[in-house]
């Protein structure tokens, strides 16, 4: 690996990697990493969620987020 490479262009190449793979885990790691990009660090886990749940639905994703588990068995 060269040294010398942006974090950004190392990214890239990690989704392209995966994306050869399983373009669906490519999509979702790239819209990933985005989203951590613009946001940058240190914000609460539900911001970057929330965030990332707008991201994989404008890359026309069907998801859902956390629904709370019921089940108490």
């Amino acid at each position: 690996m060269n040294f010398s490479t942006t974090r950004e262009q190392s990214s890239l190449e990690i989704t392209e990697l995966i994306e050869g793979e399983n373009g669906l885990t490519g999509k979702i790691i790239g819209a990933a990493i985005d989203v951590h990009r613009t946001l940058g660090p240190g914000l609460l886990e539900s911001a970057y969620e929330a965030c990332l749940v707008y991201e994989l639905r404008l890359r026309k994703l069907k998801i859902e987020s956390q629904k709370a588990n019921n089940n108490f068995s």
